[in-house]
C-alpha cells in the first residue's frame, strides 16, 4: 500500500506539473492571438523559422477594396492586407503609398478606401490601425484626428 501511495503521489506531482506548463502555454498563446495589437510590432527573425515552413494562403485578402477617380479614370487606388497602392496608366503601373503609413503588417491591413476629389484631393483609408488620410499630391499619410477611439 505504501509503494502504491508513493507512486501515485509521484505521478500526480509530475503529470500535474506537465499539464500546468501546457495549460499556461495554451492560455498565453490564446490571449496573444485574440489581442494581436499586443504583438503587432514583434517580428520573428527568419533564422528562427524552420526551413520546411512554407507560407500558404499568404495573399488571402491581398486586395479588399478599390477606389477609382471620376475625374481621371486612368488613376485608382487599391487596398488590402499589404496596405494601399496607387494605380496609374489604367492598371499598367502600381506604386506603393507607404510614407507615414503603419509599418506593422497587422496595422496596415486596409478594409476600405474613400477618394474625396475636392481641392486638394484626399484619400481616406480605414485600416486595422485606425483611420488615415492622404493628400494625393504629396502622397503622405496622416492619422485622421478623431475625438474618440473607433472600434473596427
Amino acid at each position: 500500500m505504501t509503494t502504491l501511495y508513493r507512486l501515485s503521489k509521484w505521478l500526480h506531482k509530475w503529470v500535474g506539473l506537465l499539464l500546468l506548463v501546457f495549460v499556461v502555454w495554451m492560455s498565453a498563446s490564446g490571449i496573444l492571438l485574440n489581442h494581436p495589437d499586443a504583438i503587432s510590432n514583434v517580428s520573428v527573425p527568419r533564422w528562427l523559422v524552420p526551413p520546411q515552413y512554407r507560407i500558404q494562403n499568404w495573399n488571402r485578402g491581398a486586395l479588399r477594396t478599390a477606389a477609382f477617380s471620376k475625374i481621371d479614370p486612368q488613376t485608382g487606388f487599391i487596398g488590402g492586407t499589404q496596405g494601399v497602392w496607387r494605380i496609374g496608366d489604367g492598371g499598367r503601373t502600381f506604386q506603393r503609398m507607404a510614407e507615414a503609413f503603419p509599418e506593422s503588417y497587422i496595422d496596415r491591413q486596409t478594409y476600405s478606401l474613400l477618394l474625396y476629389e475636392a481641392n486638394p484631393p484626399q484619400l481616406f483609408a480605414r485600416t486595422r490601425g485606425g483611420l488615415f488620410v492622404c493628400d494625393i499630391n504629396s502622397a503622405a499619410w496622416q492619422r485622421a484626428p478623431l475625438k474618440q477611439k473607433v472600434q473596427i
